[in-house]
């Protein structure tokens, strides 16, 4: 009796598996990709933004195709430097019931040290399962502890994309975070069930990948350039001064602009 309980038992599980699979795959293929607008404003292509659900959410965008509802993109402020109990608080707060960690990975601690030196700062991949609307359903979160302003560091932000979990596998589960905070790309005619299909500790390792990349292909380059404007006003302003400088009070003396287009300055005589 018990054998046949056991057996009718697995084979349950083993069948709402298979159509849980089978639901994912007969949703359509929508790609995951990151559109500039002319005002170099940024949006996922077939998502729209929407009012926050919860107080403190922001940037909340859901789908524009209805066969993904329950699909939806945000970000959540938590005051919490426990990273996983700050990213259970988050998706609670989004209205997820009863989240659950399956996998967790702390990111590049090198990347993590670009974004912010203090060293109580740290950032994190996560995923979780739950429940949206009774439906059992996957989440993913990029959670970044710190703050260049505040010492020590007080605020996590968890941003986090969540769906029912047939939607979450069509959807690419991992790339859309990968892709609409951390510019990863996706090429025509990619399978998102590729990447929404992952173990949970293949898909937070694959994001952790996602967020040294975009540290060292975006931001590294923008700190750069940063850094040269600061250093060329810098010289500009000490150019000025050693011009005035050296006219000394002459009124035969100008100060103009020099030629060569570095933005320095130089002396004239009238």
């Amino acid at each position: 009796m018990w054998e046949r309980f056991i057996r009718s038992g697995l084979l349950c599980v083993f069948s709402y598996a298979v159509l849980a699979v089978a639901w994912a795959q007969d949703l359509p293929n929508q790609r995951a990709v990151l559109v500039e607008d002319f005002d170099k404003s940024s949006y996922l292509e077939g998502w729209s933004s929407r009012a926050p659900s919860s107080e403190g959410m922001y940037d909340r965008y859901v789908p524009d195709d209805p066969v993904f509802a329950g699909a939806e993109t945000w970000k959540i402020p938590v005051e919490d430097g426990d990273l996983k109990r700050g990213t259970l608080t988050a998706f609670t707060q989004a209205g997820m019931a009863r989240p659950k960690i399956i996998a967790f990975a702390y990111g590049n601690p090198a990347a993590m040290d670009v974004l912010d030196s203090h060293p109580e700062a740290n950032m994190a991949s996560i995923m979780v399962e739950g429940r949206i609307n009774g439906a059992p359903a996957r989440g993913i979160a990029i959670n970044i502890y710190g703050s260049s302003t505040t010492e020590p560091p007080t605020t996590a932000t968890v941003q986090a994309f969540m769906a029912p979990e047939a939607v979450f596998e069509a959807l690419g589960g991992m790339a859309i975070p990968g892709v609409w905070w951390l510019s990863g790309m996706t090429v025509p005619g990619e399978n998102m069930l590729d990447d929404g299909t992952l173990p949970p500790d293949e898909a937070v390792a694959k994001l952790n990948a996602f967020f040294a990349a975009w540290v060292e292909h975006y931001i590294i380059p923008i700190m750069s350039m940063t850094l040269q404007t600061q250093m060329q006003s810098i010289q500009n302003m000490q150019s000025w001064n050693n011009s005035m400088n050296a006219c000394a009070g002459d009124p035969n003396c100008s100060v103009v602009p020099m030629n060569d287009g570095s933005g320095g300055w130089t002396t004239q005589q009238q």
